[in-house]
């Protein structure tokens, strides 16, 4: 099973390198031994990005290249192997190396740690204009006149402009992730009104988790438009600054 992943730019040869950091969990990690041997071949792996060279790779083979990784396939042949490169899209080289990495080896994170990564994507997305526009935080009373809980908002005459956001990159908790914004989104649906919801996701790096799926099913369930907060982060403050400036006085209500 994937216990790493790398990331390079045949242009630069610039090669990132994501493995499990001290702690931290993955399915495919049981146990110390295991673990030593992902960290033995990720102090390999640095050592020979940073000088440049691989063994028994020819002079001025450039890192990251196919023929470097075929040297290095060579060289991880036994406990931990390097899989032959991919080539994909990439817009934001340290965003989608932590999406990648996400994607293929499936780590679980802290539950506050996730949320304030979550959040950090967000508020990246979404600007500091918008930012100023929305309050964060905010309690709508949804189903049954209960709380819902939601990112971030802004209340209307109209209604209120909801925004929130998921994490659908990581291929262990998309699922999970998915259903349970739906269902707090639906709750939201049954109580005031909401005049625009939207959703920002994170996404693994050209869809290699295949989330698509589950963009599309929230959209559906929800009513909400959803946003790649990397890719599409233009797209996305284009949609909220529009629902904003189309709730005719609006303004953010304290609560």
């Amino acid at each position: 099973m994937p216990v790493g992943v790398a990331l390079a730019d045949l242009g630069t040869g610039r090669v990132m390198l994501r493995f499990p950091e001290p702690g931290e969990k993955v399915r495919s990690i049981t146990g110390q031994r295991p673990r030593t041997l992902v960290e033995s071949t990720r102090e390999q792996l640095m050592g020979w990005v940073s000088t440049g060279e691989v063994p028994y790779g020819d002079p001025g083979i450039v890192p990251g290249s196919s023929p470097w990784w075929a040297v290095v396939r060579d060289l991880l042949s036994f406990s931990v192997r390097a899989r032959p490169p991919l080539a994909i899209d990439c817009t934001a080289p340290e965003d989608d190396l932590e999406s990648l990495y996400e994607a293929v080896v499936g780590p679980s994170f802290p539950a506050n740690e996730a949320r304030e990564r979550i959040d950090s994507r967000l508020k990246r997305a979404l600007g500091d204009e918008l930012g100023r526009r929305l309050q964060p935080a905010v309690q709508i009373a949804g189903y049954a006149n209960r709380p819902v809980q939601v990112r971030c908002a802004a209340c209307s005459p109209s209604g209120w402009v909801v925004v929130d956001a998921v994490d659908l990159s990581n291929s262990s908790q998309a699922e999970a992730s998915a259903d349970a914004l739906a269902s707090k989104l639906m709750r939201l649906r049954r109580g005031q009104t909401v005049a625009a919801l939207f959703v920002g996701y994170l996404a693994s790096p050209g869809g290699l988790n295949g989330e698509t799926y589950l963009k599309r099913w929230s959209e559906e369930q929800t009513g909400a438009r959803a946003f790649g907060t990397t890719t599409e982060a233009e797209a996305f403050r284009q949609a909220v600054a529009r629902s904003l400036d189309d709730a005719r006085g609006q303004q953010t209500l304290p609560l």
